[in-house]
């Protein structure tokens, strides 16, 4: 009776793993998103090959270098212009995005960094394919 138990609950368990809808990060790899905070702030991010240019209004753009870790999981590194540009950007900072859900054209994310123990969720909506 125990080993019929086990096995009924363990093939329950299953297939809840199953039917779990699995994340589409592929198609958040490239393109123009708009990010939306939780505060109403937003701003526009170009993804394109190893690069990741964002747009904060009309100031001059802030360039990071991409390094995909997973399917789901990115690193930035500012380059020496952003360092310039902020300078109390600590130095050898590197921000790490996770990927926590995806849907037709948008995805949920969070941005953690070597810095410190903040971790910040944001909506990434895509615009654009490139």
């Amino acid at each position: 009776m125990n080993k019929l138990y086990l096995l009924c609950t363990v093939l329950f368990l299953l297939s809840f793993g199953a039917g779990a809808q699995s994340l589409n990060c592929a198609k958040f790899k490239e393109g123009k998103f708009l990010i939306k905070s939780g505060n109403g702030d937003s701003l526009i991010v170009v993804r394109k090959n190893n690069i990741q240019t964002e747009y904060h209004g009309n100031d001059e753009p802030d360039r990071y270098m991409i390094e995909w870790i997973g399917n789901c999981t990115f690193l930035l590194r500012p380059t020496e212009a952003v360092v310039k540009k902020y300078p109390d950007t600590p130095k050898g900072i590197i921000m790490k995005v996770t990927i926590l859900s995806t849907s037709k054209n948008s995805y949920k994310h969070t941005i953690s960094h070597n810095f410190g123990d903040d971790v910040l969720t944001f909506e990434g909506i895509k615009l654009k394919d490139y």
